[in-house]
């Protein structure tokens, strides 16, 4: 099977508009398992090993790879109104486009960015945050499909039985819809309504699927059949349809039977329905269609400008559209001449976006200028070394990494800590009001320590030591700031016999509480 990474968008148009066909998922299409694609705003993901970093338009490494995971660009933008989300130990944050940390990682998952707010997904629950991280709708909506869900939103909600034969293959849905046009969709006991950005019904759920509102329509299924609503709620285009997208430039793509073909704003059938497969047209004015296993492209008359004959193609962007020929991908333009021949084996789902398009060859990922030249390759000798990357990253750690990490390390610290002063009143409770003179004694035999358990302090390295003191005085005296232990071993002064610290002066970067009087 071909290595086509676009199947991603292509599942997400079929779930979400509605539009698929039998033959959206012949043998020749693979479902992306990589997510080197490019989005739409000024940065462009890259990963390299298991971490995922950012580039400009340039080519410049904005953002080095530390990353475990950024979106799925071909289902949502990589960044949106200036942040980009980004998964760090397994909870999702938010980034800015110089790399600051906005949005602190603490979401199951996290939607764009659209009129300044996200879907953002605590315990299972779906709520819409601001740029500051905060919820504005507090999480009480259902996510459309669970995660590795088989079973397709069309059964789900009782489509027809015709549309049940379709081969549709369920998208895991973690999001409910962003805001678009002031409304967003959300999920209810498996019924779609709208809200505003207050949280508001508008429009009560109550439909069986819905997509975004999209030139003030949105395209919504009931009782098996497909229509339009306005932002009242009210049909604006009777359902009638087996399906229908969104409206793109004043037209929309519907299902008749098992052909595809266009309807205006007023429900009118503007190109009959005779495609196998059909897209959205985009700005030049042109649509990706198939017919007998070929790809072409239409004008709005419905008329080929580009006759059938590609294996697949993907919509024109910024004049240039990817077009596969003998298994290999190249661009040509609006009059179908070939710009960059084929010969990569896979493309970006999004085309040439700020002129430049992600594409594969050989097994190396890379970005491309319109005149198909690297502008930047994941795989090539100019990749920074695992050392650099690693001296970056430290170099632009976040003041919010820096507070997590302390946070853990002096966690983890408070935690052994405990454990320590408790095997000291034990033992001090069995050798009737004796303090061990030495740490180690209670790891004798195991009887309160299996050992002196080992700490990680922000500023120093990992260490078990002990330093000990035989003096009254207060233990900042005797600090040596070591990032072990301090521990008062002498009898002759009660009052700190048995007491035990951490060896550190410095100061917890949120609570400005110094390590030791912990």
């Amino acid at each position: 099977m071909k290595r086509v990474y676009i199947i991603g968008a292509l599942i997400f148009l079929v779930l979400v508009c509605g539009l698929c066909s039998t033959y959206l998922f012949k043998d020749k299409l693979k479902v992306a398992t990589t997510k080197i694609f490019q989005n739409k705003a000024n940065l462009f993901p890259f990963k390299v090993d298991d971490n995922w970093g950012f580039i400009d338009s340039k080519g410049a490494i904005i953002v080095p790879p530390q990353y475990e995971d950024v979106h799925y660009p071909w289902y949502y933008n990589v960044c949106s109104e200036g942040l980009c989300a980004v998964k760090v130990k397994e909870k999702w944050g938010a980034i800015d486009l110089t790399g600051k940390m906005k949005i602190n990682p603490q979401f199951d998952g996290l939607g764009p960015f659209n009129s300044g707010l996200a879907e953002g997904i605590i315990g299972g629950k779906l709520g819409y945050i601001d740029k500051k991280g905060k919820y504005v709708i507090n999480p009480q909506f259902e996510l459309e499909l669970r995660d590795d869900d088989i079973q397709d939103i069309w059964k789900q909600n009782a489509f027809n039985e015709k549309l049940k034969e379709y081969p549709f293959y369920a998208y895991s849905f973690k999001f409910g819809g962003s805001f678009k046009e002031g409304l967003a969709r959300v999920n209810i006991g498996n019924h779609f309504g709208y809200i505003d950005k207050t949280g508001k019904y508008v429009i009560n759920p109550q439909f069986d699927f819905a997509g975004q509102f999209s030139e003030g329509l949105a395209n919504v299924v009931f009782g098996g059949k497909a229509g339009y609503i306005d932002k009242k709620g009210k049909y604006v285009i009777n359902p009638q349809f087996d399906a229908a997208s969104e409206f793109h430039d004043g037209l929309a793509q519907i299902v008749i039977g098992n052909k595809m073909g266009y309807i205006d704003k007023k429900g009118i059938i503007s190109i009959n329905p005779q495609f196998d497969d059909a897209k959205i047209f985009t700005k030049d004015g042109l649509a990706a269609v198939m017919v007998n296993d070929k790809w072409g492209f239409i004008n709005k008359t419905g008329a080929f400008v580009i006759n059938p004959q590609y294996e697949y193609a993907i919509g024109f962007q910024e004049g240039l559209a990817a077009v596969m020929v003998n298994n290999k991908w190249g661009f040509i333009n609006t009059k179908g001449d070939t710009v960059i021949k084929p010969q990569f084996d896979s493309v970006g789902v999004s085309g040439f976006t700020q002129g430049i398009c992600w594409v594969e060859i050989d097994g190396v990922h890379a970005y491309i200028d319109k005149n198909g030249k690297y502008i930047f390759k994941v795989g090539d000798e100019a990749r920074l070394s695992a050392k650099k990357i690693a001296e970056q990253i430290d170099a632009n750690k976040s003041q919010w990494e820096r507070i997590e990490d302390a946070r853990e390390r002096i966690g983890a610290a408070k935690g052994v800590l405990s454990a320590i002063r408790s095997a000291l009143q034990v033992f001090y409770g069995d050798n009737e009001g004796i303090f061990p003179s030495k740490i180690e004694e209670l790891t004798k035999d195991g009887k309160y320590l299996n050992e002196i358990p080992y700490i990680h302090l922000p500023g120093h390295p990992r260490t078990n030591a002990v330093k000990y003191i035989n003096s009254g005085e207060v233990p900042y005296k005797n600090f040596s700031d070591s990032g072990g232990y301090i521990y008062h071993s002498s009898s002759k002064y009660p009052n700190t016999w048995g007491d035990i610290y951490l060896d550190c002066t410095h100061k917890h970067p949120e609570s400005n509480k110094y390590f030791y009087e912990y």
